[in-house]
């Protein structure tokens, strides 16, 4: 009696197209569009408008440049991570 259950040679060609989608793989967590709308408000508008609002108000001040590429670093990881 052969176990059914294994797959055969047979089945080589189905096994290598990859795995069966459910509807659940469709479905995103709520919590997960949260975190994405919290990262794109925060790093694609926020930031840059506060950068902005912060390097034209202070024109006494001069800001090293290392703290400049900090920001614009960051607002580039968080362009990045998005489109991951």
């Amino acid at each position: 009696m052969v176990n059914s259950s294994l797959p055969t040679s047979g089945d080589a060609g189905i096994l290598a197209a990859g795995p069966v989608k459910n509807d659940d793989d469709r479905s995103r967590p709520p919590l997960l569009s949260l975190f994405f709308a919290f990262q794109i408000i925060g790093g694609h508008i926020g930031f840059p408008i506060l950068l902005a609002i912060s390097f034209a108000l202070s024109n006494a001040s001069s800001r090293h440049p290392l703290f400049i590429n900090f920001c614009i670093i960051w607002v580039i990881s968080s362009v990045v991570f998005c489109m991951l």
